[in-house]
C-alpha cells in the first residue's frame, strides 16, 4: 500500500480529472434571446439584426465558432473591396454595436472647456457595428434595415 502522500496526490489526480469530465462550457444563446423574439418596426429591426451580426462575428461569444465566422466575413470583405490586412490573427479583434463617434478634422480637442463643440468638429453619430483590431485597423458597418407592409406583395405576379 502506497505512503498517505501517494494517497493524497491520486486525491487530488481524481479531484482534476472529475472536474474536466464535468465541466461543461457556456451553452450557446439561442438565437431568439440574441434578437430578442423577433422584429419589429424599422427600427427595432435594424437593433435587432445589429445585434444578432454582433453576437455571430464576435469570438468571444459562446456561439462555438471561435473566430471562424468573422474570418470568412472579412475575407470576402477582402476580396470585394481593398481590405488588405492581415487576417492571421483575430484574437484581439473587438466586434461592438452602437457605438457613439465623434470625427475631427484637425488633432485639437473637440470639445471646448465650457462643453461647447469645437467648429473643427465634425457631429457626432452612432455607428451600428464596429469590428476593429485595436492599434492596426477598424471596420464601420453601417446596416439598413427595409420592412415591408404586409400587404406589399398582393396583387404583384
Amino acid at each position: 500500500m502506497g505512503s498517505e502522500e501517494d494517497l493524497s496526490r491520486n486525491l487530488r489526480d481524481i479531484e482534476k480529472r472529475w472536474k474536466q469530465i464535468t465541466a461543461t462550457p457556456t451553452p450557446p444563446r439561442s438565437l431568439m434571446n440574441v434578437i430578442e423574439y423577433g422584429l419589429g418596426d424599422k427600427k427595432r429591426g435594424e437593433v435587432y439584426v445589429t445585434r444578432l451580426l454582433r453576437y455571430l462575428l464576435d469570438p468571444s461569444e459562446p456561439h462555438g465558432m471561435d473566430t471562424r465566422l468573422l474570418k470568412a466575413f472579412l475575407e470576402t470583405f477582402a476580396d470585394r473591396f481593398e481590405f488588405e490586412e492581415s487576417l492571421y490573427d483575430l484574437s484581439n479583434v473587438r466586434v461592438r454595436d452602437e457605438v457613439w463617434i465623434r470625427m475631427e478634422t484637425n488633432s485639437q480637442q473637440s470639445v471646448s472647456s465650457d462643453g461647447t463643440d469645437n467648429e473643427d468638429t465634425i457631429p457626432s453619430g452612432r455607428v451600428d457595428l464596429v469590428v476593429d483590431k485595436p492599434g492596426e485597423w477598424f471596420m464601420l458597418i453601417e446596416l439598413k434595415v427595409r420592412v415591408y407592409p404586409e400587404d406589399s406583395t398582393a396583387g404583384t405576379a
